[in-house]
């Protein structure tokens, strides 16, 4: 019984990891020319992968969260916690002030400028965003609360979104506005 629960146990890890590493893939592309943004995504990704082994790996692979740490948390000033689920094919531009939740949930193909903070209104509530594919955030922008923003919006710079914005949404302003919704990606 319990060899089949380990063997259970490292399949979803091999699948986690297997998922991990095809999203690097994808950030690695979506980066292309940025080493920056380079750089943030594949410490992010390699940190999430050492999630997916049991502790006794871990261990040995703590050299890369302290890197993580190091590296893009105090040297670059990023704040993506390695619990963050966020999708293949994310580019970050510059980078610095970025803050992300640890519960929020990003999609596929997004991208974030400097500035940018996700997470919760209130301090000690669950309550966070959850993205969709396809989000462009501009500079300084704030996505705050249990709000959900569609596939395809942009938010502009400097906006401050608690309202949920809609599948190709166009929102931007302090307590933003939807001004549009666009017709295509």
């Amino acid at each position: 019984m319990e060899r089949e629960f380990l063997v259970i146990k490292f399949s979803e890890s091999f699948m986690s990891f297997e998922l991990h590493f095809y999203a690097l893939l994808d950030d690695w592309r979506a980066n292309q020319g940025n080493t920056r943004g380079r750089v943030i995504v594949l410490l992010f990704r390699l940190g999430r992968m050492s999630n997916c082994f049991p502790w006794a790996i871990r261990f040995f692979l703590m050299p890369i969260r302290i890197a993580y740490s190091f590296i893009v948390r105090y040297l670059m000033c990023v704040d993506i916690s390695l619990h963050s689920n966020i999708g293949g094919g994310l580019r970050v531009f510059h980078g610095m002030g970025l803050v992300i939740h640890p519960d929020v949930i990003i999609g596929r193909n997004c991208i974030l400028r400097q500035g940018v903070t996700i997470g919760e209104r209130r301090t000690g509530s669950a309550d966070v965003p959850t993205i969709g594919n396809d989000v462009e955030f501009g500079c300084n922008s704030i996505v705050l609360g249990s709000i959900v923003i569609g596939d395809g919006a942009q938010i502009g710079a400097g906006a401050i979104v608690i309202k949920s914005v809609p599948k190709l949404g166009v929102a931007f302003g302090n307590a933003s506005k939807i001004v549009r919704i666009r017709e295509h990606l």
